[in-house]
Parts: C-alpha cells; structure tokens; sequence
C-alpha cells in the first residue's frame, strides 16, 4: 500500500492511529481496525487541488493531528483523528489568512486546555483568533496556566490565561539567542540561551 519501505516518521494519534510518513514525503494513516493503510495525501491533493508534500505529522490528545509542509509559505493540514475518512476531517490552515499575519507556518502547539496555537515567522496566534502575538515569537511551553514565550534573539514573555495578560520577563544581558523552552517539573521554565541555562521559578516568581 506505501510508495516506499523507509519511513522518515511514526507517529500514534489519540485514537491509537499511527501516521507514518514515508521518505518520499507522503503522509499515511495505518488504520488498526481495518488493518490498512489510508493515503491522505492523496486524499488531501483531490481535496485542495494542491501537491502537499510533509515531513511529519504532529499529535494532539485533543483529537487533532496536523501534517508540515515542507514547503516554506506553504498550507498546513489540520486533520480529526475520529472521522479522518470523511472529507470533512481535513481542514487547510494557510500562511496568508489575515487572521495569523504570517507568511510561513514553522509548528502546532496543544496547551493543557486542548486549544491549539501556530507558531509562525511572526510569533504564535492561537487558531480560534483569540491572541496573536505582538512579537516573533519562535518558542512556546506551558506550566500551570502560564504560557512561556520566547523569541530567537533571547526575548522572553509570559502570557498568563487566566488574565490574558502578557509580561516581559527581565533576563540577564547577556542572553542574546534562544533555543529552546522546556518544561521542568511542571514548575520550572527553563529556556536554553547562548549563555547558558535561564530558569524561572513559577512558584517563587
């Protein structure tokens, strides 16, 4: 049923689906009731009239699963685990619509909430339109209800959901990258910066 043997990435989704993505870039969905293989690219190029062409499929126990172009400015898939063979499952997120202000998508968050965001070349929005980020934000992660967020550059900013507040955190001057944003403990944010390990505390502040 696959085009190819290699496969560049395996993943199960909230039903117990696995994704797998072959070499050739083309997204499968092995259904373990009935044992075979759904081609949703193909599925998603009759669909949208596109060649759509990923790298790997991103998870959510929300019941949500959304595929990466691996193309720069291209659409993104957002597809529903618990009807994926209806055409109605599969949802096409594009870089141009006004509401993210973006011209490239680069990944797709799931908070504890189960509410989704983008991260983007202009910073992250979530999907429903309720925030879009004031900065690039390139980094996102969650502790409690605080949504950590980060830029390249070593910009670091809270977003608190209970408020809809966002704050400036003050790092050290040194810190001029970011790579990373990790969740320690479910108590501490730790960012990994050019100059080292930057943690904050949520409990101490």
């Amino acid at each position: 049923a696959l085009t190819t043997n290699r496969l560049l990435n395996i993943q199960a989704n909230s039903v117990g689906n696995i994704w797998c993505v072959t070499y050739d870039l083309l997204a499968y969905l092995f259904d373990r009731r009935s044992g075979a293989y759904v081609d949703i690219n193909s599925r998603i190029n009759a669909k949208f009239g596109i060649n759509f062409r990923t790298a790997r499929a991103i998870t959510m126990k929300n019941g949500h699963s959304w595929l990466l172009n691996i193309e720069s400015g291209e659409p993104m898939v957002r597809i529903d685990d618990r009807c994926f063979q209806t055409d109605d499952a599969i949802e096409l997120y594009q870089p141009g619509d006004p509401l993210f202000k973006a011209k490239e998508f680069f990944w797709a968050y799931e908070d504890h909430d189960g509410q989704e965001w983008l991260i983007t070349d202009k910073g992250v929005a979530r999907i429903d339109g309720s925030y879009v980020s004031d900065r690039p934000f390139r980094y996102i992660e969650q502790i409690g209800q605080t949504i950590f967020l980060g830029t390249a550059d070593g910009q670091l900013s809270l977003y608190d959901k209970a408020t809809k507040r966002q704050t400036d955190l003050s790092i050290p001057a040194e810190v001029t990258e970011l790579g990373a944003l990790l969740n320690g403990c479910e108590r501490w944010m730790v960012a990994a910066t050019n100059a080292g390990f930057y943690i904050y505390d949520t409990q101490q502040h």
